[in-house]
């Protein structure tokens, strides 16, 4: 008699994973042996989803790997075991506190520097060759102050007039 379940295709369908990724979970442990239909064909079950909907969660919340295999094995092992589990989920959310911290600096800092590119006045400055790295000056007529930027890997697009004018004003 054959098992009813899901295939390897749909459950990853369902789970919105790859066949491939299925199989690493079950070779790693992160999911325990799934059963077989006759013909050799992994066949899995609504618990088995279950618990790979929950392992999505924890990569989601950027879990690694490591950790949740050290997670799942202490599911169903006593009350140590779920002590063992909240503090694994309290230590990965303290350090997710923490990036966000450090992620939220890096928004307030990428937006301080981007009001400096609210200004009247744009000068760019294109180098001899029109090969080179650009200048671009910024006038901030508020402040009155100059800021210098340096394009990094930006390179002067070739002078299609033939004017041999090396400052242009946008």
């Amino acid at each position: 008699m054959q098992k009813t379940g899901y295939s390897i295709q749909c459950m990853a369908a369902r789970c919105g994973i790859t066949a491939h990724t299925l199989r690493y979970y079950e070779r790693v442990g992160l999911i325990d042996a799934v059963d077989r239909e006759r013909n050799g064909h992994r066949c899995y079950s609504n618990a088995d989803e279950a618990r790979l909907k929950f392992i999505q969660f924890l990569r989601a919340a950027c879990m690694p790997i490591r950790k949740i295999r050290h997670y799942v094995a202490r599911q169903g092992k006593g009350a140590n075991s779920l002590n063992e589990q909240r503090n694994i989920l309290k230590e990965h959310r303290s350090a997710l506190e923490g990036q966000i911290t450090k992620l939220m600096e890096a928004v307030r800092l990428l937006t301080a520097h981007m009001q400096e590119f609210e200004t009247d006045e744009v000068e760019v400055h294109l180098s001899p060759s029109h090969s080179g790295p650009m200048e671009i000056y910024v006038r901030d007529e508020a402040n009155r102050s100059t800021h210098r930027h340096l394009s990094a890997g930006i390179v002067a697009p070739d002078s299609k007039k033939g004017s041999n004018d090396q400052h242009s004003k946008k």
